[in-house]
């Protein structure tokens, strides 16, 4: 295989692998626990208290997308590459025996 065509299908890849990671994995959580949720009428009024005295205001987690983005990218392409070692190993040591 050339090396234009291993970049080729690494980018394939790692497209895909940060597709699944950024978007795809985060929407099915949110659905799954949206069709699981059901509320406690009994604590509601408790919840409700502590959301409006003791939950602080504003975004609590900020994250970038540009550094998931670069964190995904990376992890796709070594997994990529570690799945290419493996098969290239596989295939000299299982190709090389003759019965």
């Amino acid at each position: 295989m050339t090396v234009r065509r291993h970049l080729l299908r690494a980018i394939v890849f790692t497209f895909f692998f940060d597709l699944l990671v950024i978007l795809i994995l985060p929407v099915a959580g949110g659905v799954f626990l949206t069709h699981t949720y059901v509320p406690d009428i009994v604590n509601a009024y408790d919840s409700a208290t502590v959301l409006q005295q003791e939950v602080a205001f504003g975004e609590l987690e900020q994250s970038s997308i540009g550094l998931k983005l670069l964190t995904t990218t990376l992890i796709g392409m070594g997994l990529y590459a570690l799945i290419v070692l493996a098969a290239t190993l596989f295939k000299r040591l299982f190709s090389s025996r003759t019965p």
